[in-house]
């Protein structure tokens, strides 16, 4: 136990010669110069006139163009299996093969 009593004493000691020197350090580096006052300049616009115009959005038109294709794909789709049920629904009823 008592190195441990022993250990905080020197740490307790140690930590506060490194905050007498920090604080001395600190003190020594203070900035001595004064700071002047700076205006703006007037605003310049970067990219001129063909910055400001309104571009195409290619990714939503690419976005809009896909879903509609998919929604006609779908659309096809179903005609197609609607037709061949329909199809089928007229040849699976009963026939009937006896002679008359």
């Amino acid at each position: 136990m008592w190195i441990v009593g022993l250990g905080l004493v020197i740490g307790l000691i140690v930590g506060a010669t490194i905050d007498a020197d920090l604080d001395a350090k600190v003190a020594s580096t203070e900035p001595t110069a004064s700071v002047k006052s700076v205006g703006a300049d007037a605003p310049t616009v970067l990219g001129g006139e063909r910055a400001l115009e309104e571009r195409i959005d290619v990714k939503r038109w690419t976005l809009w163009a896909a879903l509609v294709l998919g929604v006609a794909f779908l659309g096809w789709m179903a005609w197609r299996l609607l037709k061949q049920m329909d199809k089928s629904r007229g040849s699976s009823g009963p026939q009937d093969t006896s002679p008359r």
